[in-house]
């Protein structure tokens, strides 16, 4: 199988989630893949990815991913990462490249003070 290991939570007692991936490229070539990852310790509600205004995914909890949804690609999309919680997103991307058939995964990293996001290629 084709896994992420996710260590995250308190450094003193950290925790460890083994999630399964699916980062296989999207048959049709105007088509890429993402999804999100919250491992923002002290960040208990759930989190949104939105690309160019479009949900991709939500009601992710902490220590959990969304499974991979397709969207269309880009050489200049928006894509945040947001929470019920806030007015402002927690996670801004402008002009990111989504080529074809792309696989992508925004990280949702750090503490509940200072979320930090983190968008990388995986194919």
């Amino acid at each position: 199988g084709d896994y992420t290991l996710a260590v995250y939570g308190d450094a003193a007692a950290p925790s460890w989630r083994l999630i399964a991936d699916d980062n296989r490229p999207p048959a049709s070539s105007e088509r890429a893949k993402m999804r999100l990852l919250h491992m923002a310790f002290g960040t208990d509600n759930t989190l949104t990815l939105v690309k160019d205004y479009v949900g991709v995914a939500s009601n992710v909890a902490y220590g959990n991913a969304s499974s991979y949804t397709q969207v269309t690609t880009a050489t200049e999309a928006r894509v945040e990462v947001t929470s019920p919680l806030s007015t402002t997103p927690l996670f801004l991307a402008e002009d990111v490249a989504l080529p074809s058939r792309g696989v992508f995964t925004v990280f949702m990293l750090g503490g509940a003070s200072t979320p930090t996001g983190v968008l990388r290629r995986e194919r």
